[in-house]
């Protein structure tokens, strides 16, 4: 009986392995989207770090005003000097305007980590039941 559970908790977990994959895939996927067919606007910044110098080991948060809608991106050490002491920040959307990205924040790599992701939810479970 418990190796039964043991074996239901494995599946649980690597159907969460796999799900969180797909979810990056997605997110992924929009992102690239809007990178190569994006528009490019001028977005008002409402809320930035005062200094990029000392951002700490958690990434700040900026807001960032566009269509008189509220974005929230984090703004680590890549983005900080776009957003730090300015009124505005090139970005870009989608058509409908209801994403908002800077340049350059698509990562095709993410692709690969999903990928891998996946690949080993699958490894791990072949292991598991055929071997």
């Amino acid at each position: 009986m418990k190796r039964n559970w043991l074996n239901v908790l494995f599946l649980v977990g690597v159907g969460l392995m796999v799900v969180v994959s797909c979810v990056i895939i997605i997110k992924t996927l929009e992102k690239k989207s809007i990178t190569d067919h994006g528009i490019e606007v001028l977005a008002k910044v409402v809320e930035a770090p005062s200094s990029c110098d000392d951002l700490g080991r958690r990434p700040p948060y900026s807001k960032i005003e566009y269509n008189n809608q509220i974005f929230i991106k984090k703004t680590g050490n890549q983005f900080c000097h776009l957003v730090s002491k300015k009124d505005s920040v090139k970005m870009l959307t989608n058509r409908k305007g209801d994403e908002l990205l800077f340049p350059n924040e698509y990562n095709p790599a993410q692709f690969v980590y999903a990928s891998l992701l996946i690949l080993i939810a699958v490894v791990i479970t072949i292991r598991k039941f055929w071997f």
